[in-house]
């Protein structure tokens, strides 16, 4: 079993890239979420992995309960939405969260969500991966509507997690970088972000 956290702002699609790759399903309306847990087995390099995916808020009033949710866990999905531009300058105080919280050195990836939305784009892929690379992070770039790398963005995580098992506790170097999925170089779109 493998203990997955997500973790981002509110309503960059945390819940929904969870519930696409659980249930292969988007939900087009639904309320902020406090917490809630998923599940899904996927097969691994011929090992079926159980995830557990722990979908955390992303408002300020919870982050208080953030280290519960990080205590003991594997992984990390740090979320940011590619139309936001506030939402992807976030993530390093959430990447400083984690690190803080975790117990060890979970895997952690960075995901670009709402690709689907490219007219709005206006974090660019080359901003993701150059983020991912200086702290060492898995880099992909989804779309929970579409389900576009949503699956490989969990199965890439729980790779790693499976590589640093077998090579034993700490033997990953944390500046390790891997690059999932397509190569969209949308340019930034003037006017998109907030």
């Amino acid at each position: 079993m493998m203990k997955l956290t997500m973790v981002g702002d509110s309503f960059v699609g945390k819940t929904s890239l969870a519930l696409q790759f659980t249930q292969d399903f988007f939900p087009h309306d639904h309320k902020p979420t406090i917490t809630d847990i998923e599940t899904r087995v996927l097969n691994i390099e011929g090992q079926d992995v159980l995830f557990q995916i722990w979908d955390t808020a992303g408002q300020d009033k919870f982050r208080s309960l953030l280290p519960l949710y990080l205590r003991g866990v594997d992984g990390a999905l740090l979320v940011y939405d590619v139309t936001k531009q506030d939402s992807f300058k976030n993530i390093l105080t959430w990447i400083s969260e984690v690190r803080k919280a975790a117990s060890g050195n979970p895997v952690m990836a960075l995901v670009g969500n709402k690709t689907d939305l490219k007219d709005y784009k206006c974090v660019t892929t080359q901003d993701g991966e150059q983020l991912a690379s200086e702290q060492g992070m898995i880099f992909i770039e989804t779309s929970a509507k579409s389900g576009h790398n949503v699956h490989q963005a969990f199965f890439e995580v729980g790779k790693e997690v499976l590589k640093r098992t077998k090579n034993g506790p700490g033997s990953t170097d944390f500046t390790d970088h891997v690059k999932v999925g397509d190569k969209d170089k949308n340019k930034r779109q003037s006017g998109c972000c907030s």
